[in-house]
């Protein structure tokens, strides 16, 4: 019997593949004769083929890219190596998921000298023969022809067209050198625009140079280069010295060129040729350039010249073309004739006469350089100037002067002219007999005659110096100053003094004319036989008579001091006060007295003169014989003969309790219906108007 060794050794012979050769398993006679059953021993047999597994391969050698191996015909689970063409060196292995095809990426380029892999195929772990497989070269793209190459030598970005070439293919354009990459792009259609990003170099007028250019195909190796001649950039034409224009203004600058180019660009230069004054871009055949640095300043008759060049689109700068240009434009200075003066107290004002439109005239001072004001001509004719600084204060009958320019439009200041001036205007002062002064009791006023319209007249306290009210004339004549600050109060008989002057349009204030008024006027006190006071029950009244209208009068308790009631007169005559406050009671028999004030007005109060009055009256009582009661039913009638009208009877019972009353109609009688039935004794009393109630009377009532 054989040990579990030999056994373990003949089954490891058994799965031992030996240089690609299978080994079909055999039967072990000694295995036999023991009457075991023991493993075959396995036989060499031939490695099965790509072919005789149905298996194809083929290779896409691509240019730039992973190269590509395709195996047709798998098994699921079959896996495939990929060797080099040395066949041991492993390039790819992969494993198909599923039966058909499987597409393998190689991750390194295919040699490009044997042009060959080699493939095995595993499956059931069982390894297939090694099979070489040829493959292609990488294609290179055939060179681009020269006639289908344009050189586009710009002024600004150069450009090269190449014609002819497939969509999609990468065109390089390399410079003289064969080796400077100047620019690239990608074909539309077969087409391809190159916009170099690195320019060509410059070249000298009439000189040429070349590039290089290659074509590189999708999957395809880069083209050998073609060269392609080109010329230098083109040089614009001078522009024509008769068709430069320089318009030399005092402002901008403007320098015209006629027969460019549409969007040429037009330079212009200083004298020196080299500083750049400005620049403007053609519209049609004409380009306008105004200046940003202007021409520089020439003495009246010099001239100067500027440099001025073209510039078409695509092309180089022109070269130069100088152009002559005179100083600018001196207007001619004002005649002092055409300059007026208007010394002003307000505004100064000069005017100039026979001035053009949009011309600016400036007044100076007599120093002839400190500028007083300017104005603008809207039109040609006469220019008035406001002085925003004023002329300067002169003594009368004195004289000075001031410089007028006047710079017209695009010109130069003119030559000042001087124009001599007077003093301001002085006005004459009032005559005192045109003068009248009011002292009223209220607003005191002052009026002046004989004033012109739109003069000021001013009023001053008798120090000269204080302004007491202004006023201006609408029209010429008398003007009413009504004084804001009062005139001080003057003693009885005692005067003062105030000044008034007065100023002219366009003129200085007069010198102050002085004037005397009086103290204010105190009303005479009223006559005591034309006082009356009627001291009434309800409200009092005090009647004076022969007081002017619009007097006020005023009624004061017998302190002198304590204001009772007051009254204004409408109009001359008497006038009734009715006092706020009444008299004070007094008993019957004794007196009291007011006090009595006038204002007329416009005037002081009068002294305060004093009335006797007496105390209200009382009513008489009524005769006991005069009276009667009558009882109808349930109800007493009490009558009182020999009443006046408008007297009043009061009845009471004989506990002092008002029971009933009635006033009288007319003279005569009076009926008092009582609400009762009265018995006993009643008391009655009669109270006739503005007086007291009477005494009670009593009277006795039968049954």
């Amino acid at each position: 019997m054989k040990s579990k060794y030999d056994k373990f050794f003949s089954k490891l012979v058994a799965g031992v593949f030996i240089a690609g050769t299978v080994f079909a398993p055999v039967t072990s006679l000694e295995a036999q004769a023991e009457g075991e059953t023991t493993p075959p021993i396995e036989t060499p047999v031939p490695a099965p083929t790509l072919d005789s597994l149905g298996i194809t391969v083929s290779v896409t050698n691509n240019v730039a890219k992973n190269d590509l191996v395709l195996v047709k015909g798998l098994k699921a689970k079959d896996i495939v190596n990929i060797y080099a063409s040395d066949g041991t060196t492993l390039l790819a292995e992969a494993t198909a998921k599923s039966a058909g095809s499987l597409e393998i990426k190689l991750k390194d380029q295919l040699e490009d000298v044997n042009k060959k892999i080699t493939v095995t195929v595993t499956r059931d772990e069982v390894v297939s023969e090694k099979k070489e497989i040829a493959y292609n070269p990488e294609v290179k793209t055939v060179s681009p022809a020269k006639d289908k190459i344009k050189v586009v030598n710009n002024v600004g970005k150069d450009i090269v067209t190449v014609s002819g070439v497939k969509d999609k293919s990468v065109v390089n354009v390399y410079d003289a050198d064969k080796e400077t990459l100047l620019g690239t792009a990608k074909a539309k259609g077969t087409k391809a625009e190159i916009k170099l990003k690195t320019n060509l170099p410059d070249l000298e007028q009439g000189k040429t140079s070349s590039v290089w250019v290659s074509v590189t195909n999708e999957n395809s190796l880069e083209s050998d280069k073609t060269e392609q001649v080109y010329n230098a950039e083109v040089k614009t034409v001078s522009p024509a010295k008769d068709k430069i224009k320089v318009v030399n203004n005092v402002g901008k600058d403007i320098v015209t060129v006629s027969g460019v180019k549409d969007k040429s660009v037009v330079n212009v230069y200083d004298a020196d040729k080299e500083t750049l004054l400005g620049t403007a871009k053609a519209k049609g055949t004409k380009a306008e350039i105004k200046l940003k640095t202007n021409l520089p300043d020439l003495e009246q008759g010099k001239t100067s010249s500027v440099w001025v060049s073209a510039t078409n689109e695509n092309s180089l700068e022109s070269d130069k073309t100088d152009k002559e240009y005179g100083a600018e434009n001196k207007t001619v200075k004002p005649d002092a004739s055409a300059i007026e003066v208007y010394n002003n107290v307000g505004k100064d004002v000069v005017t100039v006469s026979g001035v053009k439109a949009k011309s600016v005239v400036n007044v100076y001072d007599a120093d002839g350089e400190t500028l007083l004001g300017t104005a603008k001509a809207k039109n040609t004719g006469k220019v008035e100037v406001k002085l925003k600084t004023a002329l300067p204060e002169l003594a009368q009958g004195a004289t000075s002067k001031i410089y007028v320019s006047i710079t017209n439009e695009n010109s130069l200041e003119s030559d000042k002219t001087d124009k001599e001036y007077g003093a301001e205007n002085k006005t004459v002062k009032p005559d005192a007999s045109a003068i009248k002064v009011y002292n009223n009791v209220g607003k005191d006023v002052v009026t002046v005659s004989g004033v012109k319209a739109k003069s000021v007249v001013n009023v001053y306290d008798a120090d000269g110096e204080t302004l007491l009210g202004t006023a201006k004339a609408k029209n010429t004549g008398k003007v009413e100053v009504k004084l804001k600050t009062a005139l001080p109060e003057l003693a009885q008989g005692a005067t003062s003094k105030i000044y008034v002057s007065i100023i002219n349009e366009n003129s200085r204030e007069s010198d102050k004319t002085e004037q005397v008024y009086n103290a204010e006027v105190k009303t005479d006190a009223p006559v005591k036989d034309n006082i009356k006071v009627v001291n009434n029950v309800g409200k009092d009244v005090v009647i004076v008579k022969k007081v002017k209208a619009k007097s006020v009068v005023n009624v004061y308790d017998a302190d002198g001091e304590t204001l009772l009631g007051t009254a204004k007169a409408k109009n001359a005559g008497t006038i009734t006060v009715k006092l706020k406050t009444n008299l004070p009671d007094l008993e019957q028999g004794k007196t009291s007295t007011v006090w009595v004030s006038v204002t007329n007005e416009n005037s002081l109060e009068s002294n305060k003169v004093e009335k006797v009055y007496d105390a209200e009256i009382k009513t008489d009582a009524p005769v006991k014989e005069n009276i009667t009661v009558n009882s109808v039913k349930d109800k007493s009638v009490v009558t009182v003969s020999g009443v006046v009208e408008k007297e009043i009877v009061k009845v009471y019972d004989e506990d002092d309790n008002l029971i009933g009353q009635a006033k009288a109609k007319n003279a005569g009688k009076v009926e008092v219906k009582l609400k009762t039935k009265v018995t006993g004794t009643i008391q009655v009393s009669l109270t006739k108007e503005n007086c007291l109630e009477s005494d009670l009377v009593s009277k006795s009532v039968s049954n």
